[in-house]
This record gives structure tokens, C-alpha cells and sequence, in this order.
């Protein structure tokens, strides 16, 4: 790691995508790609003339197994960019702008430079639709040989590609960056006529929500749609195990049911929790998982219930003539721009679920060589680590046992979302609270018992009706929306995966709840106030009353 001194760090936006500890392959892999997407956005717009005039992992780094966004290193596009500012890109970021940050250390260019800056810039920014479309093709055109037997030849073959994983976080970061600037500018564009961040955060979550095709939003309803026809086939099938109902999913003579499953499977069979990470498998690698995922899904006791429509003349009333054409603008660039940041988070997840099967059939073939000790052994090396035991070395063998249990330590630790210098981890204090906030995503009020979520295991035990309470949520908790009442989550923004697929179902989110696992206890009965972005935690003969009344 770099030197962090007087560095304002976040792990707002990549705690998302990454959340809590990460293993040393995927720093070396997804860490390092997502290091040189962010790399290289700075040199198409300006910011220096090549990708490699900044080291690897100045941008997106580990410590302690944690990521970060070095947000200093950041604002430099502030000093080299007309249209770029430290304010936007912390909203962009992070969600809020903060006071008193640090002053990067680049020198200020001059007034013409920063002009075409700023035209390299816009149009960086508005080639998403093309590179989204770029991304696509190069995702289809990634496929490994057939050989399946060589150490040797499968690691030269992966060290060959991986340039394709950097390739596909740089047009991912062209989606995501035009996703931030349309929210930030948005945001900047209708903060004074709200009195306060809540009910602006309250304004721009309503704004980007009823949005048709999001690729997130369609897995929740894919997996309703496959557990309705279940049901329909075959009623008995809500008691099936996991074996039990995985073999009639895949039994081709139940041709309707089968169907759709491979359905499934082809558009999202390569998303999971935590599926940016080389050791997370993706469902059509855990096929158990993706059935326990489903039995939740259909056993759910949901009704469905859909955002009012969107309506742009409501959301444009309050504007006069000379504002209405410009709020109208943003509005309309900020929800397609979240239509294709979605969809290509979705395509860089393929891209990387493809290098996780290189990387795990190299395990099995190293541990059969006894290489390493066990399969998961492969995940506490990097990527040069792995060229290295094959080479020889050895001694790597008993270096990832030790990591790995050093990254078992890792998982119990949290950071803080925003610090200045090196982060320390956060000690929490556990006096009992009356309440907490955070940030609407999705507005509502509920009452239900907490469920607090640290392990998929965790969540595989939530009741109907219960409020999950979690660090985080990405794409492969969304069957768990069809049960819960309400989301709770420490990190998180506007335009999470998480806050996007439960904005489309309309479940009350608050997000940016510092230590609500450490708080929030399991079983407490809250009333989670989404529109007020509160979270009270009530007594039981409060809840009785209300469950009576409900």
C-alpha cells in the first residue's frame, strides 16, 4: 500500500461491489482491474498521458484485506479538469460531500487545458451506449481453451487474458462514471430547493425508481416467476430438499419447468454474494445455494407491489419554464444511465465468473500435484504467487495456510466508510441505543424484528416479515427481498445494487447506518421510518400493540 498520510479514503462504492474482507487472488485480479479502470478513466480525460504514470493501486487499494478509494487521488481531475470538481466526485463517490478534505498535490493546469480536459471528458462520458454495447462483445469473445490438463499452460493462458479483465472494468468505469456524473449533477442541480440531505436523498431515490429493464431487478423476478410455475407444476415441491428439487428443475422431461430454469441460468447463472471475488461461486457453480435461494422465493408470503409510475410532470411542478427542460434532462439521463450501469456490472461479473473457473479447475489440478494443501488454498496467493509455486517455490504452500488464517481474523473487523490517512479499524461501542439513521433509498414505514445478517447462513434463516439488518447487500442477496419487511445496511448510496432492486419492489431501505449490526441486535423490535430515514428500537409490549392493530 501506498502511503496514506493526509489521503481522504473511502469504502463507499467499492465496499459495495467488494464488501469486507477480500482474498489476495482477487486483489491481484478484480482489485487490480478495478485499480486500472478508475487509472485509466484519469488518462483518457487528461489527467496524465499514460495509464502506467500512476503505480498499480493508487486508485483502488487493500488494506488489511479491506478496499479502498483513494478519494485525494481522485480529485486531481479537479486541477486538470474544467467540468470536474472535488464536490462532484465526492457525490458521485460517495454519496456526500464532506468539509475540510485534503488538497491533492498536482499542480493546477491552465484555463485551455482544462477546457479540452473537459471535452475529453464529456465525450468519455457520453460514449456509454457504445461501450456498453463493446463490453458485451468483449465478454462473448472471452473463451478459454480446452485444455484442462497442463498447470503450466492454464496459468500462461489466464496471465494472457487477464489484460481482458482490466479491459472490461475500463468500459464498465465509462457506465458507472456516467451513472455518478447524471446522479451527482441531479443532485447539485435541486439540492437548494430541499431543506435538508434527508429529503434530497428522499427526491433523487424517488426520481430513480419504476425504471424498466434493469438487469438486477429481473433476477428476483426470474426466481418468482420459476417458483410460481413450480408451484403450479407441482404443489408438493415446496417440501422438496435442495437435491430433491434441483434434480426436477433439471429433469428435461418437465420441459416447461426445465426451461425456464436454463433460462435462468443463461442470463444470470454467473451472478452470487460477494461475486466480484475469485473464491465466491457463482450460482450455476453452487446449484444448492441457487435452490435454497428459490425454496426462500417461493415459500415468501409476497404480494406484489410495484413503485407508483414514474411521473416527470409531477416531478417537474415545483420548476418554473427556465429550469423545467434542464431538471427534465438529468432526470431522464440518470435513470437509463442506471439501466447501464446494471447491465454492465452484470457483463464484468461474467467476465470475471469466467476467469474464476480457469482459476478453479488450476486448484484441483494443483492440489492433486500437492502444490497446495486444499483447493481453497489457491485464493491467499496472488496471481504472480501462483506462477511462482509452479516455478517452484514451495515455501508459498505454507504461506497461504498462515494467510488464510490471518484473513479469518480479517473478516471480524470493519473500517470506517470515510477517513483521512490510514484507516484503523472501528471499535464500537455497545451501549444500548434508542435509535439510529441513515439514508433513505426507498421510502416506507414498517415494524418487524430484526434479523441481524453477517454470513450467508445468516440469511438463509430469515422469516417472513423480518427487517434484515446487514453490513452490506450486492446482487446475490435480492431472493431474500421476496421475505423481509425492510433492508438495513451500513453502507451503501442511491445507486447500489442493492438500493436499485429494492427500490423496484418497493421495500423500505435505509442505507449508511453506521454499525447497525454492532447496534441493532437480533430479535429487536423496530420501526423502521424510511421516509424519515430513522430506525427506532421499540419495546415488545409497543410491537405487540402494533401487530394486533396490523
Amino acid at each position: 500500500t501506498h502511503s496514506l498520510d493526509n489521503q481522504l479514503v473511502t469504502t463507499r462504492n467499492i465496499g459495495e461491489m467488494m464488501p469486507g474482507a477480500i482474498t489476495p487472488l482477487s486483489i491481484s485480479t478484480s482489485v487490480l482491474a478495478i485499480d486500472y479502470g478508475m487509472r485509466y478513466m484519469l488518462k483518457t480525460v487528461g489527467v496524465y498521458k499514460n495509464v502506467n504514470d500512476v503505480p498499480d493501486f493508487s486508485m483502488a487499494f487493500a488494506y488489511k484485506y479491506h478496499l479502498f478509494i483513494n478519494m485525494t487521488q481522485l480529485h486531481k481531475m479537479g486541477k486538470r479538469v474544467m467540468l470536474a470538481t472535488p464536490h462532484d466526485m465526492n457525490l458521485s463517490v460517495m454519496g456526500e460531500d464532506i468539509d475540510n478534505y485534503p488538497e491533492t498535490d498536482m499542480k493546477k493546469a491552465c484555463a485551455f487545458t482544462r477546457l479540452i480536459n473537459s471535452i475529453k471528458m464529456v465525450k468519455y462520458l457520453f460514449s456509454s451506449g457504445k461501450t456498453r454495447t463493446k463490453l458485451t462483445k468483449l465478454c462473448d469473445d472471452l473463451v478459454f481453451s480446452a485444455d484442462d490438463t497442463s498447470v503450466q499452460a492454464i496459468y500462461d493462458e489466464i496471465t494472457e487474458k487477464l489484460a481482458t479483465l482490466n479491459k472490461s472494468l475500463c468500459y464498465h468505469y465509462v457506465c458507472s462514471s456516467f451513472s455518478g456524473s447524471m446522479n451527482s449533477a441531479l443532485t447539485s442541480a435541486v439540492s437548494k430547493d430541499f431543506k435538508d440531505k434527508s429529503t434530497l436523498q428522499t427526491f433523487i431515490s424517488s426520481v430513480l425508481s419504476d425504471i424498466d429493464g434493469i438487469e438486477s431487478a429481473n433476477i428476483l423476478e426470474s426466481l418468482r416467476n420459476i417458483g410460481t410455475l413450480v408451484k403450479q407444476k407441482n404443489p408438493d415441491a415446496v417440501n422438496y430438499d435442495e437435491d430433491k428439487l434441483l434434480a426436477y428443475l433439471s429433469d428435461e422431461n418437465n420441459e416447461e419447468v426445465n426451461s425456464i430454469y436454463k433460462e435462468f441460468l443463461a442470463r444470470h447463472g454467473h451472478r452470487s454474494i460477494k461475486e466480484a471475488e475469485m473464491r465466491s461461486k457463482a450460482w450455476k457453480n453452487d446449484p444448492k445455494r441457487l435452490m435454497r435461494n428459490l425454496h426462500t422465493v417461493m415459500l415468501a408470503d409476497y404480494t406484489e407491489t410495484k413503485n407508483n409510475a414514474f411521473d416527470m410532470k409531477k416531478v417537474l411542478k415545483e420548476y418554473g419554464y427556465s429550469k423545467s427542460p434542464m431538471i427534465k434532462w438529468f432526470v431522464k439521463k440518470a435513470r437509463n444511465a442506471v439501466v447501464d450501469r446494471e447491465y454492465s456490472k452484470s457483463q464484468i461479473i461474467r467476465v470475471i465468473d469466467k476467469f474464476k473457473d480457469r482459476y478453479s479447475l488450476l486448484a484441483k489440478l494443483l492440489t492433486e500435484a500437492k502444490l497446495i494443501s486444499d483447493e481453497d488454498c489457491i485464493y491467499f496467493m496472488s496471481h504472480k504467487e501462483i506462477g511462482e509455486l509452479i516455478a517452484g517455490n514451495t515455501s508459498l504452500k505454507k504461506k497461504c495456510i498462515t494467510r488464510r488464517a490471518k484473513f479469518k481474523e480479517a473478516e471480524q473487523i470493519s473500517f470506517p466508510d470515510i477517513v483521512i490517512g490510514t484507516p484503523k479499524p472501528v471499535e464500537v461501542s455497545m451501549e444500548n441505543v434508542e435509535s439510529v439513521s441513515g439514508i433513505t433509498v426507498c421510502k416506507g414505514k414498517v415494524y418487524g424484528r430484526a434479523h441481524v445478517v453477517h454470513s450467508v447462513a445468516d440469511a438463509e434463516t430469515l422469516k417472513d416479515g423480518e427487517v434484515m439488518v446487514a453490513a452490506y447487500t450486492d446482487i446475490g442477496w435480492s431472493p431474500y427481498y421476496s421475505l423481509i419487511s425492510a433492508l438495513i445496511t451500513e453502507v451503501g448510496s442511491t445507486l447500489s445494487h442493492g438500493a436499485v432492486v429494492a427500490r423496484e419492489y418497493c421495500l423500505p431501505t435505509i442505507v449508511n447506518v453506521k454499525n447497525a449490526t454492532q447496534l441493532i441486535h437480533d430479535g429487536d423490535c423496530l420501526m423502521v421510518d424510511a421516509d424519515n430515514a430513522t430506525i427506532s428500537i421499540i419495546s415488545e409490549a409497543d410491537f405487540e400493540k402494533v401487530a394486533v392493530t396490523a
